[in-house]
């Protein structure tokens, strides 16, 4: 008999930032009278003052959880292209670009993390992360503007979203690897404990994303490190209890939706003026796989190589296709046609028509004045 080859072994490299070292008491405290943070604070009862080297403590913990955020960015982004970029290549028959050699922006906010370029279609993907332990991902608004935009002014184009989890049933922060090495740790920490304790990707089409992102409330928050600009944001954030229902019910979606919308409905959020119909989710499918034993991860850095350990990967569709059309293109036609509605639905319309205005202004082509008056009268 033929001995079968192994097969072959994918290595991930992400790109991590350094991680900010712990400071030594004295330089604490050097740290916290440069930065200022020893101003009077607030006195609350029963609570003793801060000492100058936990306030420099606190400042370089923040700095290190801004670096875990991003490096947790990177490992999902390349894992999610290790494990998609064959099959996502097959589909649109056409080259993958990773988020560094994309060259679209209509809007300085709209950065996706990968993109796929075909004949007849365009791919915009977009990969987020979060714990098992309370965690919802985050849409800004002048990212669901960048959606909807692209969606409607590219034929063929669709918006693909993979949402990893990670982390275990207690609460862990995976900046660290015990409470007591906090200042210890660094990103092999991160790179191991992420290896091992993925749970899930949830991969969705921009219909169901759009469905998810219209039941909750919007939260006004901090512009994250990893965007860019500054000042505030507002987002839309789907409870995590959702994903968990469209990955444990992938075999029966209609089940998933109304464990959402009974959960939605618990929390007094819903769909607006929309009803259920309006996101053309009668065609939903899905799929379970298991991912690969073969991905390892090794940073640019030279860390040891860990394996990723095997989780589940749930893709939904909605591209069953009828005689004419497809399932996807009637949802764009609907959108296009109900945009306004689903602008405010959102609550992202004054957002969008103000990005639109800009990006407007900005393309306008204008045509310099020559040095020299052609009649050679001077005005």
């Amino acid at each position: 008999m033929t001995k079968k080859s192994a097969k072959k072994r994918i290595v991930i490299k992400p790109n991590f930032v350094p991680q900010v070292p712990m400071l030594d008491t004295p330089g604490l405290r050097q740290l916290a009278k440069r930065e200022h943070l020893d101003v009077p604070q607030k006195i609350i009862p029963g609570k003793r003052k801060e000492t100058l080297e936990q306030l420099g403590g606190h400042f370089i913990g923040r700095q290190r959880r801004d670096v875990s955020v991003k490096n947790t960015s990177e490992f999902y982004l390349h894992l999610y292209l290790a494990i998609e970029k064959e099959r996502l290549i097959r589909n649109n028959r056409a080259t993958l670009f990773p988020k560094e050699n994309i060259n679209i922006s209509w809007d300085s906010y709209f950065y996706p993390d990968f993109l796929i370029v075909g004949e007849d279609k365009i791919s915009f993907g977009e990969v987020k992360s979060i714990s098992v332990n309370g965690g919802k991902p985050f849409f800004g608004y002048r990212q669901l503007a960048g959606y909807i935009r692209s969606l409607l002014e590219n034929p063929g184009a669709n918006i693909v979203t993979g949402i990893f989890k990670y982390g275990k049933s207690r609460p862990c922060k995976y900046y660290v690897c015990h409470k007591e090495d906090e200042h210890k740790c660094d990103n092999r920490c991160l790179a191991k404990n992420l290896s091992k304790t993925t749970r899930s990707l949830l991969v969705i089409p921009d219909n169901l994303l759009a469905f998810l992102v219209m039941l909750p409330y919007p939260q006004e928050m901090d512009q994250r490190k990893t965007r860019r600009g500054g000042g505030k944001e507002i987002y839309k954030r789907p409870y995590g209890e959702w994903l968990t229902y469209l990955v444990d019910h992938w075999d029966n979606p209609g089940l998933a939706i109304g464990k959402i919308l009974k959960h939605a409905k618990s929390k007094n959020l819903g769909l607006v003026n929309f009803s259920l119909d309006d996101f053309f989710l009668d065609n939903l499918e899905a799929e379970r796989v298991t991912s690969s034993k073969n991905i390892y991860c090794r940073s640019h850095r030279g860390f040891p190589m860990y394996n990723v350990t095997p989780f589940n990967v749930v893709r939904y569709k909605n591209e069953t296709y009828t005689t004419k059309t497809s399932p996807h293109d009637d949802w764009i036609d609907y959108l296009r046609n109900n945009l306004d509605d689903f602008l405010e639905g959102l609550g992202i319309k004054e957002v969008y028509y103000e990005r639109l205005e800009r990006v407007s202004i900005a393309n306008v082509k204008t045509t310099p004045l020559p040095d020299t008056p052609k009649d050679g009268i001077p005005i």
